[in-house]
């Protein structure tokens, strides 16, 4: 027999080389004229053997594939990334409150059942009863799993008739259940968490929130700490942000940072997962974007500088300002730098501020929630 157990794997005999592995020994031993066929009475017991042999290596190999999250299914795959606090998401229904309105005094049974004109019926969770004629709400569940759509306005068939009750409607859109999660999107989810958890957490959200329609900064800070540093609580991570929709934000700080996680900041903004079915508030900050004013004054050298010289230094410093995110600081001696990039000149003055006409000489000492800017129009060069 050929089964092998090594550091590559486990390799284990099928029925087919099973067989032939118990003719070869057969003819071994009684010479080749032995008889093996089907009909015959040995060659019967080693078909049945290999049978029992093969099944039995089929149940090993896939006790051995379960192994990993990669190879495993079903309950396999359940217990493997339950060791990073997975769960398979389970089967739901879609869920809404129905209005109802009767013309007598009534009670609507739990389990009376309303429907949409594509045919996705809900029922009610509850007994409604009605005192006097009158319109009143109940909760209500679709009667099969999935995400079964129902929009505003749009479960009005009555489907079992209640005395005294003549229309149905629900006011908001269902909220929507969901299928039992596949093999397949439960080992995508794993692979998400696992690629964006731990260390580069705070570099994961970073990278997810600057790639956000219309944000322009981000500034993400994780206290990982068991007591508030400044305005942080414990263990919280915070974000602050310059552009972006207050949803596109929130989503993608969701989908990034690792589960549980509290978050803080004065902006809330409520995010639903598809996924858990579960909706949770998003805490983050909105930074300001703060001007500023330069003024440089330069001696040239005539040939060297250039003619342009002026508009480039300009440039060099808006170049440089891009580089400055929210909560860091506009360091002084660092504009220098930008300036000196441009051929034949020497500074003999320069001030920041962020009052027109400038007139310090210190950094400019950033926050969580400032990002200093600057535009072409406030950066004055004599030279």
């Amino acid at each position: 027999m050929t089964s092998t157990f090594t550091g590559a794997g486990i390799t284990l005999d099928r029925y087919a080389d099973t067989l032939a592995w118990l003719i070869e020994q057969a003819e071994t031993q009684w010479g080749d004229s032995i008889n093996t066929d089907e009909d015959e009475f040995l060659g019967h017991n080693y078909r049945v053997m290999s049978t029992l042999i093969a099944g039995l290596n089929e149940i090993v190999q896939d006790l051995y594939d379960s192994g990993g999250v990669a190879s495993a299914a079903g309950a396999a795959l359940d217990n493997e990334v339950e060791l990073i606090g997975l769960d398979r998401t389970a089967a739901a229904k879609s869920t809404t409150t129905l209005s109802l309105t009767s013309t007598a005094a009534t009670t609507v049974p739990a389990g009376s059942q309303y429907k949409t004109s594509a045919e996705v019926v809900f029922e009610t969770d509850v007994a409604l009863v009605f005192a006097v004629a009158g319109t009143s709400t109940v909760a209500a569940t679709c009667t099969v799993t999935g995400n079964n759509a129902a929009a505003i306005g749009t479960v009005t068939t009555i489907v079992t008739p209640v005395y005294g009750i003549t229309t149905c409607t629900n006011a908001a859109a269902a909220i929507p259940g969901a299928d039992r999660q596949t093999d397949a999107e439960l080992k995508t989810e794993h692979t998400t968490a696992v690629s964006t958890s731990g260390e580069q957490d705070t570099a994961s959200i970073y990278q997810g929130i600057v790639g956000v329609t219309g944000v322009s900064s981000a500034y993400v800070y994780e206290n990982d700490k068991n007591v508030a540093v400044g305005v942080v609580p414990a263990r919280t991570i915070r974000c602050s942000v310059v552009g972006g929709s207050d949803a596109d934000v929130a989503a993608s700080i969701d989908n990034t940072k690792t589960s549980a996680v509290p978050t803080y900041g004065a902006t809330s903004e409520s995010v639903y997962n598809t996924t858990t079915r579960q909706a949770k508030d998003i805490n983050f900050d909105r930074a300001v974007e703060t001007d500023t004013h330069v003024a440089v004054t330069v001696t040239t050298t005539d040939g060297i500088y250039p003619n342009d010289g002026d508009a480039q230094v300009k440039a060099a410093i808006v170049a440089h300002y891009d580089s400055i995110d929210i909560g860091e600081d506009v360091d002084y001696n660092a504009l220098y730098k930008p300036i000196y990039t441009i051929p034949g000149l020497v500074v003999t003055a320069l001030t920041l501020d962020t009052v027109d006409p400038p007139v310090g000489v210190v950094t400019l000492v950033s926050t969580a929630l400032i990002r200093y800017v600057i535009k072409t129009a406030d950066i004055d060069v004599t030279s």
